[in-house]
């Protein structure tokens, strides 16, 4: 043991000792309350030093995060939906069904959040997959209510951070329901994965400019294309040594899908518009806090941090899918639960792209086991997350943490539920002449990938992430690929422990290489980068591309790994680039052990290796394989509905119904519609007036927009409508007593009759008052009931509005609504008139009037 070491531990024995009081002080406060400690203490890199104990007004962001309510049954499903020929494959929950099958439960939530808010912290609420509950506290609040101490540690950059010595106590009515607390150390946060420049030393040149490749996709200006001379790659040439122009051939172009970006500090817009202007693209960018979010942006030049990665990860999707969604989550460093909970917990993107983390040692089991059940979430709602699998080669603590060299993995990039990417070295086709890929240039426009190890440059590791997890066993999907692929080859059971392999990262790789890197514009200027942080949105951006296809017909692949491993098992070199060599700038290290005091862990070769994995994709091939896994095949059906018989001139509403068996949005399409209807084309709704009496054969068809659809066939009759009919009589004419009684009745196959308009002939008259008509007047439907009416005059003519339509109602209008002059009355009774015509108007539901005449002896 050092002496640093001796000191720091004398140190934290001596805060452990005090603590301890503290902690026994708390529980006598509490001593009826017995408490359980859940979780873990924060690991400790190395050059740390516990210099006492944390400010008493330090304010804690923590996060708990609850256990699911079926782990195992989550982690089955997860697997299950993800995993072809699974009879559950794809067949993703929403995050409210997510919620009420896995999340906590109710009664968990309240518990644990009553618990919380009667220790006196400020308690927020669930997040919507029931996982998660962020609580804030000083560190005096956060010591009692946990029965822990906090102590200050210095670290060897000069920051000065806080760590909890002991895990956290909860009462032991809620332990159960909780599997840590987020937030209680601030001592290693998140950071780029890697995000480095050219070393300089590259023997890999470059003419000063190189032609542009059409591709279908975005074209940069000439800014772009004079970081070509510094080995800068711009989004064209990518696109062209990845054969995205094989999908970019319909146009989509990644229309529809929506990327979500996992990133720990700001970005200036400024810059982002800067690279849409020089491509002429588009993008809609949202922003998405967590947190807080990160802090305004600062340049390097002002003592910030600048926005070199946020830029490389937003313009790596902006020239590879430029017509998707974009949306940045962003958050401080120590918010890696919280981001991943808000991406997973809305739902809003079904890819996901992260460039953080932190090698397993120094990430802690607590947010370890928080991740794992935020990405099955992720899994089983369909979401692919792709993260860096680091630049630190096969010592990833060293990115971190320099006085640690020992073999290591990052986290999350270890996680059984994420896809982690590694990097390569992209150059040209001819194996003797190690000069930059160069499309377009003949000798040099075929793209040929090596292991990305540049060794130990600038002070630091600089090679592609990977090795074997310790904190998780292999999953399925590794152990179960083929022989031929060597997966199981260089495995190991001492990390994770158990007779069991362990998982093995990286997943899959793309160009790292900061001396083949990427032009990108950050900081207010053009540059290069490179580092598997530039990988993962690579293939973020291919899968939203592929999720966008024909083949995918915009439902999402999900959790990619079971497809990829199941692909490469039975279709290898005709879905993915074997990276099988050493780079050229580096001859003597076929592998990614870049601290070089490793022997030479972890080697290229044939198939899979834990420096490249499965290597990197062909794009066309590999995403209408992956598309094309599901089963059963897609269809279309389209209801019948029957031979329908409507009538001229009267509205119509047929709704057509349509289902996919792959839940795909559907459009619809009719032939053969009688004259004055349509079909709504999003909605299936046949609505309109038909015009025309006759017969006609109507097809009805329904598709996904993509090659699957179906159909149906069916008569449609249009009648014309029968006319109202009347009849009547009329009396006490002679008297002065008139009665007029008749009956009107709605035409065969025509609407319902609503009102009814009547006018007299001369000598008759009807009463003004509304009393007077309401007591002379009755109407009664077919079987005899009242029925209810207004009835108003005006210009001497009756209007009788129905409370509700009738297909027949029989009128009877008497004194005092129906008045006889005695003119009238005299002539009558003379017999000098004996029949009096009545005017009927019917006016039906569609508010067609019809005129009748009713001519009736007196």
């Amino acid at each position: 043991m050092r002496g640093g070491e001796k000191r720091a531990l004398r140190i934290l024995l001596c805060v452990l000792s005090i603590s301890a009081a503290v902690g026994y002080g708390a529980a006598s406060a509490a001593a009826a309350v017995p408490r359980v400690r859940v979780g873990t203490t924060a690991p400790l890199p190395r050059d740390a030093r516990v210099t006492g104990s944390a400010s008493a007004t330090t304010v804690l962001h923590m996060t708990v995060a609850l256990e699911p309510q079926d782990a195992a049954g989550l982690a089955s499903f997860a697997t299950a939906v993800s995993t072809p020929g699974s009879a559950s494959f794809r067949d993703y929950l929403s995050v409210s069904q997510f919620a009420a099958r896995f999340g906590a439960t109710a009664a968990h939530i309240a518990a644990v959040r009553a618990a919380l808010l009667a220790e006196g912290l400020n308690v927020g609420a669930v997040t919507a997959n029931n996982l998660t509950i962020p609580i804030t506290g000083t560190a005096a609040q956060v010591q009692q209510a946990f029965s822990l101490s906090l102590s200050q540690v210095k670290l060897s950059s000069g920051r000065t951070a806080f760590t909890n010595v002991q895990a956290p106590a909860l009462p032991a009515g809620i332990a159960p329901y909780v599997q840590g607390v987020v937030g209680l150390s601030d001592v290693t946060p998140d950071q780029p994965a890697g995000l480095i420049k050219p070393s300089g030393r590259s023997p890999l040149t470059a003419p000063a400019s190189r032609p542009q490749f059409p591709t279908g996709g975005p074209q940069p200006c000439s800014s772009a294309t004079a970081e070509q001379a510094m080995g800068g790659l711009t989004a064209d040439e990518i696109a062209t040594a990845y054969q995205f122009s094989g999908l970019y051939g319909a146009g989509d172009l990644g229309a529809g899908q929506t990327v979500a970006l996992f990133e720990e500090q700001p970005y200036n817009p400024t810059d982002i518009a800067t690279y849409q202007a020089c491509y002429g693209t588009g993008a809609p960018i949202s922003n998405v806090d967590v947190d807080g979010g990160p802090g305004p942006y600062q340049p390097p030049t002002s003592g910030g941090s600048g926005d070199g990665e946020s830029a490389l990860d937003i313009e790596q999707v902006i020239g590879l899918a430029p017509k998707a969604n974009i949306l940045v989550y962003e958050g401080p460093f120590t918010s890696t639960v919280n981001i991943i909970s808000a991406i997973v917990s809305q739902d809003r993107a079904k890819v996901i792209s992260s460039s953080y983390g932190v090698c397993e040692a120094l990430t802690g089991g607590t947010v370890i086991n928080a991740e794992n059940t935020l990405l099955q979430e992720a899994a089983a709602q369909g979401q692919s997350f792709y993260i860096s699998s680091g630049d630190s080669g096969s010592s990833m603590c060293f990115q971190a943490d320099q006085n640690n060299t020992g073999l290591s993995v990052i986290d999350p990039g270890g996680q059984p539920f994420a896809t982690g990417v590694g990097g390569t070295t992209l150059f040209s086709g001819t194996d003797q002449n190690p000069n930059l890929y160069q499309p377009g240039v003949p000798g040099f426009d075929i793209p040929v990938q090596s292991v990305w190890n540049d060794g130990f440059v600038n002070n630091r590791a600089s090679g592609s992430g990977g090795g074997i997890s310790s904190s998780f066993t292999m999953p399925s999907y590794q152990s179960g690929a083929a022989a031929t692929l060597g997966v199981l080859r260089n495995a190991s059971t001492s990390p994770c422990g158990g007779p069991s392999f362990c998982r093995e990262v990286p997943d899959v790789a793309a160009d790292a290489d900061p001396n083949t890197g990427y032009a990108v514009f950050s900081d207010g200027m053009w540059g290069v980068t490179g580092g598997t942080s530039a990988a993962a949105p690579l293939w973020a951006a291919f899968t939203s591309l592929a999720d966008a296809s024909a083949t995918c017909r915009g439902l999402s692949i999900g959790f990619a790994n079971p497809s990829l491993y199941q692909t490469a098992s039975t279709s290898y070199l005709n879905n993915f680039s074997d990276v099988s060599q050493a780079s050229p700038e580096n001859p003597s290290a076929p592998n990614n052990d870049a601290l070089g005091i490793n022997n030479g862990l972890y080697p290229v070769g044939t198939g899979y290796d834990m420096a490249t994995g499965l290597g990197s994709m062909i794009a066309p091939a590999l995403a209408s394989s992956l598309c094309g896994l599901r089963s059963p095949a897609y269809t279309v059906s389209v209801a019948n509905p029957g031979n329908p018989v409507s009538v001229a001139g009267h509205g119509v509403a047929l709704q057509i119904h349509a289902t996919d068996s792959g839940g795909a949005a559907l459009g619809y399409a009719a032939s053969g519609l009688p004259a004055g209807l349509s079909i709504n084309a999003a909605s299936g709704l046949v609505s309109g007036v038909p015009t025309t009496a006759g017969t006609s054969t109507v097809t009805v068809s329904a598709g996904d927009g993509f090659t699957n659809g179906g159909s149906t066939a069916f008569s449609w009759t249009v009648i014309k409508p029968g006319p109202p009919t009347s009849h009547g009589s009329l009396g006490g004419i002679a008297r002065r007593k008139a009665k007029l009684v008749f009956t009107v009745g709605a035409g065969s196959f025509a609407p319902a009759i609503k009102s009814i308009v009547v006018s007299l002939p001369s000598g008759l008259s009807f009463a003004k008052s509304s009393k007077s008509l309401k007591k002379g007047i009755v109407i009664r439907r077919a079987n005899g009931k009242k029925l209810k009416f207004k009835a108003s005059v005006k210009g001497g003519r009756l209007t009788i509005t129905l409370g509700s339509a009738v297909g027949k109602a029989s009128i009877t209008i008497a004194t005092p609504a129906i008045t006889v002059s005695s003119s009238l009355a005299r002539k009558v009774k003379r017999g000098k008139i004996k029949k009096l015509s009545i005017g009927l108007k019917a006016i039906d539901t569609s508010h067609k009037s019809t005129g009748l005449t009713l001519r009736l002896k007196v």
